[in-house]
Formats: C-alpha cells, sequence, structure tokens
C-alpha cells in the first residue's frame, strides 16, 4: 500500500467534518492519503483537520498560512456539535487568526488553556 487515498475514499460518512467544513465555507473536500486524510480547499486555503486521539481534540491547520486553530472537542460524550466547533475553527484560520504551532510556547500555553498538560 502507497498511502494513496482516492476520491471514492473521501465520503461524508467517513469524514463529517471536512465535509460540514466545506459546505459552510463553499470549499470542497479533496483527497491526500490514507495517513493524514482528505483536507478542505476552501478561499484559497488548504485546511487540514488535525488530532491529538490520546484527549479527543482536534484543531484546524492551515497549510497555506502556517496556522493552527485552538482545539475543540470531538470524541467526547459531552461534546454537543463538533461540526459547529469545527466551522467555527476553520473560520478563524480564515480571518487570520490561530497560532503558529511551531511556536512552542504558544503549544503549551494551548494545552494549559485546554487542561490536559503534556501528560
Amino acid at each position: 500500500m502507497t498511502g494513496e487515498m482516492s476520491r471514492d475514499d473521501v465520503t461524508r460518512d467517513a469524514f463529517p467534518l471536512h465535509f460540514a467544513i466545506a459546505d459552510a465555507l463553499g470549499g470542497t473536500v479533496h483527497p491526500f492519503d490514507v495517513y493524514q486524510g482528505p483536507y478542505v480547499l476552501a478561499q484559497g486555503h488548504r485546511l487540514w483537520l488535525i488530532g491529538n486521539g490520546r484527549y479527543g481534540f482536534t484543531a484546524v491547520y492551515s497549510k497555506t498560512t502556517g496556522q493552527q486553530s485552538d482545539w475543540f472537542l470531538t470524541r467526547q460524550r459531552w461534546t454537543s456539535e463538533p461540526r459547529y466547533c469545527a466551522i467555527e475553527a476553520a473560520r478563524e484560520i480564515l480571518a487570520g487568526g490561530g497560532f503558529d504551532p511551531a511556536n512552542e510556547a504558544a503549544r503549551n500555553d494551548a494545552l494549559r488553556l485546554a487542561d490536559i498538560g503534556e501528560g
């Protein structure tokens, strides 16, 4: 297996958050590979959903600007609407918000704010 993803692999059932963002922002979902999943192309930005599976947090990352949104919950039972959170995170990035995840201090601040630590 080379890791390639086909258009047939990218379905609404398999990637509901990606399609929620694309629908809300007038974008499209494109296959990339089976390791990183698809990306959303919206308003000239390639948006990736990145996750921290250990804690059930997800963020939106723009390959275009190198900025990342704040983390939001997607896997916990008390998360009321992960689609809404994903759309708002994407809007934050498209509006020029977010932080540079390469900046370790900003990353650690985000983890502290989410109260998840480095564990």
